[in-house]
């Protein structure tokens, strides 16, 4: 029965970013991925995390849609209902930056607690420890939900954690991580990535 299970997952979420491993009624299932796990944890399964090595600086960035990988070239080409249709999916981002403007006005402040704006592209190994840029670039709203509803001092920590992150690794000076969702904006059909917090995968030698 067990056998079947870890074929059928397999399948349905065969890319694999972070690795564990997993026993049920003790049939141990090795290498699963984030959504593999869940499906067996929701059987009963205990899992523990394996050091499988993921993305690194140098390789290029790509979108991952409850598990499905997807180039920035595939996101860029969809209209604006692929918004809608993959609303309530994981979605979860591997990119590079190329620089980051923030809105510091009183209101946006007041209201949001910080925003920034950012270019990101999936980048090319250049050689020579160096990512160049590459097209498409899809734009990034970094912002907190909530903001009116969650304590000062949090939002302040986010705030200065994602400042870092976009000071410090801009221009593809990082290999970088967010998990949010693809909008489009009120005005235009253009699509972009709204997320609360960035993170490093992996930093440039």
């Amino acid at each position: 029965m067990y056998k079947y299970i870890i074929i059928i997952i397999s399948l349905i979420f065969p890319f694999s970013i972070q690795a564990a491993n997993c026993t049920l009624k003790n049939v141990l299932f090795e290498g699963l991925n984030d959504r593999q796990i869940e499906v067996l944890k929701l059987s009963g399964a205990r899992c523990t995390s394996t050091n499988v090595s993921g993305p690194k600086f140098g390789d290029p960035g790509f979108i991952l849609i409850d598990g499905k990988r997807m180039d920035f070239l595939d996101v860029a080409s969809e209209d604006t209902q692929f918004v809608f249709d993959i609303h309530d999916s994981k979605q979860i981002i591997y990119f590079y930056l190329l620089n980051m403007t923030e809105d510091t006005s009183s209101d946006t402040r007041f209201r949001k607690g910080y925003v920034f704006r950012t270019f990101i592209f999936e980048g090319k190994d250049a050689g020579y420890g160096a990512v160049s840029r590459t097209d498409p670039m899809l734009d990034m709203i970094i912002s907190p939900n909530n903001p009116m509803k969650r304590e000062a001092a949090v939002i302040k920590s986010m705030r200065k954690h994602n400042f870092k992150m976009l000071t410090k690794y801009r221009i593809a000076d990082g290999l970088m991580k967010a998990e949010g969702k693809f909008r489009k904006y009120s005005n235009t059909n253009q699509i972009y990535f709204d997320t609360e917090t960035i993170d490093l995968v992996s930093a440039k030698p």
